[in-house]
């Protein structure tokens, strides 16, 4: 019997349906990063409505890491002989716990949105002239905290809401998040609580290590340190609740970060970082950000590596930011950013006598966008200047940087909430 000729994958793929679809599934495992995304939403574009299609657009969504820039995939689209469509929503994430919820569209194409909320039946209503479903489901339930189902239909989103939650639209670049609140104050604290810390390693997973220098990675050392904080606070102040939001290399996205600090209700919440810049650097030192209007380009260039953007999609939400943000959250983020940056300096000096003080500053961090709480995130050192990739390589440094944002946080409560530290 002759054996079965061997198919041709770029003819299989130009022939479409589903049998590209599944030639594009193969050569996706083995691709990585944006590649093997462009590879599935090929493969989901081929597949349309059947089987194949599906279990596409089931990937997508375990890939939302990776996904390249919507005018990438609209180019896909043109490549394919499709219509780019004028403003579809291309991935739908939702997250919910007891005390809000927080639903995420991925967009791609030309969208200008608004949003209401709206009486009879109670929804918040995300509207655009041509919005329509794309690879995302058309329909989401959530069922916690204040949402109900989420709907994609022509020229709207539409989340339920229970009779007392309220909603919020934020946008940046290719991203709308919805974030829900089941009532107007958030309800008592669990009995024997106090404050409710969470600490958010930033970065994480094999795709996501942040920044490196040789075998230093962020997304390992930053847990390292949040680890070390939060024994130290478990010590310092008992009668606190002191969360992570991943404890391993597990990949998060950023929306799953402040959106379990806003469900679980917490008083504060520091995204842990560690900096690094592409061009040669003579000082590192420590940076503590609020979230906040800024113009300065470093601090620009950074938020836009820290948020997976360019830099121009970070600008551009800063209008909206400067009028949605209360002016009394970005009060107490500022006190508790220069409690934090100060003692985690001291503290660092007492390795690195010449640790540099780079200040408490403003930028537009997405991990921060919609945080209820007084909310920062810390760089605490420089991984690209070699006396402090030294210096993080030992535990020493890591113990003492953890000293620093235990002692901080204690210092804080302190003062804003009668806490009190040993």
């Amino acid at each position: 019997m002759d054996p079965q000729p061997r198919r041709d994958p770029q003819l299989v793929r130009a022939g479409g349906g589903e049998p590209a679809c599944g030639v594009c599934l193969e050569l996706a495992e083995a691709a990585d990063g944006m590649a093997r995304y462009r590879l599935v939403y090929e493969a989901a574009r081929h597949g349309g409505e059947g089987s194949c299609g599906e279990r596409a657009r089931s990937r997508l969504r375990e890939l939302r890491a990776d996904r390249p820039p919507a005018g990438e995939l609209a180019a896909i689209d043109r490549q394919l002989g499709l219509t780019v469509p004028e403003c579809a929503v291309e991935g739908l994430e939702t997250h919910a716990g007891p005390r809000g919820a927080r639903v995420v569209a991925q967009l791609v194409g030309e969208c200008d949105l608004t949003s209401e909320e709206v009486a009879e039946p109670r929804q918040f209503v995300v509207r655009g002239e041509g919005l329509r479903p794309g690879a995302a489901p058309a329909e989401v339930a959530i069922d916690a905290g204040g949402a109900g189902r989420v709907r994609i239909e022509s020229g709207a989103v539409r989340v339920d809401l229970t009779p007392e939650a309220q909603a919020r639209m934020f946008r940046l670049g290719d991203r709308v998040m919805i974030d829900v609140v089941p009532e107007p104050e958030i309800g008592a604290r669990a009995e024997g609580v106090d404050a409710l810390i969470v600490l958010d390693p930033g970065h994480g997973g094999p795709n996501n290590i942040g920044g490196s220098a040789g075998d230093l990675v962020e997304s390992t050392l930053v847990l390292d340190i949040a680890v070390r904080v939060q024994r130290r606070l478990a010590r310092r102040l008992p009668n606190a609740s002191v969360v992570l939001t991943r404890t391993d290399d597990t990949p998060l996205g950023l929306d799953e970060r402040t959106a379990m600090a806003n469900s679980l209700g917490a008083d504060l919440f520091v995204s842990l970082h560690l900096n690094a810049s592409d061009d040669p650097i003579q000082t590192g030192g420590v940076t503590t950000f609020v979230l906040d209007a800024t113009t300065d380009r470093a601090a620009l260039q950074l938020a836009a590596r820290e948020n997976g953007t360019r830099e121009h999609e970070v600008t551009g939400i800063q209008r909206l930011i400067a009028r949605l943000h209360r002016r009394e959250q970005v009060g107490d983020s500022r006190e508790l950013a220069q409690a934090l940056h100060d003692h985690t300096l001291e503290a660092g000096r007492r390795v690195l006598p010449d640790l540099a003080d780079r200040g408490v500053r403003s930028a537009m961090f997405y991990v921060l966008v919609g945080a209820r709480m007084p909310a920062v995130l810390l760089e605490a050192s420089f991984l690209s200047n070699p006396a402090e990739a030294r210096a993080l390589r030992t535990e020493r440094y890591r113990e003492a940087l953890a000293d620093g944002i235990a002692e901080g946080l204690v210092r804080y409560l302190s003062e804003n909430s009668g806490n009190s530290g040993d």
